[in-house]
């Protein structure tokens, strides 16, 4: 029986890797957010002392080790290794420090990483949220979402909370914007396989109703959609 898969898109600090979580436990399927396959590869460079934007250097870097996503002993959770090492505990550490958004601008590391992707827990159904799984990595997928929170306020105000673990200061919240609105460019405007809204996905506004409510919402529609199959 084909796998399905449940493709959640969106922006940085609009909240989808949170429902992306919230959605796969309510599933009780894998979830697996993409981004830190970019962070593996900036892990990769800064042990090699190769620079992020070297993408024929990088490339050989990937092409003389192994990177995989694997299941660990909990079949819920979904692992990054290199070489057959884990490295999921570095992917935050101070070895990524661009959080592996300079290599993921890079349309050969995005090429390369393809099928790494497509192949993460190949005999489950999974729930996979980034910027293109729904347009490029899994245009098939069962149900794509597209998550949206319009106000650049309460995405800084999020992506504080995330890294500071507080709420941020105006001039901190400036800076947060900022970073936002340039990555949001970077990610839009790039040549290949660039962040946009797939034609057949369904629009999340994750703005201000209740969390458990949107994943409710979501939860629902996926199962209206298997029992169409």
């Amino acid at each position: 029986m084909e796998r399905k898969i449940i493709a959640i898109d969106g922006a940085a600090g609009t909240g989808k890797s949170t429902l992306a979580e919230k959605l796969a436990a309510k599933l009780g399927w894998p979830m697996f957010s993409t981004g830190r396959l970019y962070r593996a590869v900036e892990l990769l460079a800064h042990q090699h002392s190769v620079p992020e934007s070297d993408s024929k250097e990088l490339c050989k870097l990937l092409d003389a080790h192994q990177l995989q996503v694997v299941k660990s002993v909990d079949q819920n959770i979904l692992n990054i290794t290199l070489d057959g090492a884990p490295v999921d505990h570095l992917l935050y550490s101070d070895q990524v420090p661009n959080n592996g958004s300079k290599v993921a601008a890079l349309r050969e590391i995005r090429e390369a990483l393809i099928p790494i992707q497509r192949s993460a827990a190949p005999a489950s159904d999974l729930v996979v949220e980034g910027r293109d799984i729904g347009s490029a990595i899994f245009p098939e997928a069962l149900v794509k979402f597209f998550i949206i929170v319009p106000s650049a306020e309460v995405r800084a105000t999020r992506r504080a909370l995330q890294k500071l673990g507080r709420e941020p200061t105006e001039s901190e919240r400036s800076e947060i914007i900022r970073d936002l609105e340039a990555r949001d460019l970077r990610d839009a405007g790039r040549e290949f396989n660039p962040t946009k809204q797939p034609e057949d996905a369904l629009v999340i506004d994750n703005s201000s109703q209740p969390l458990t409510e949107i994943v409710e919402k979501m939860y629902n529609y996926v199962l209206c959609e298997i029992r169409k199959r």
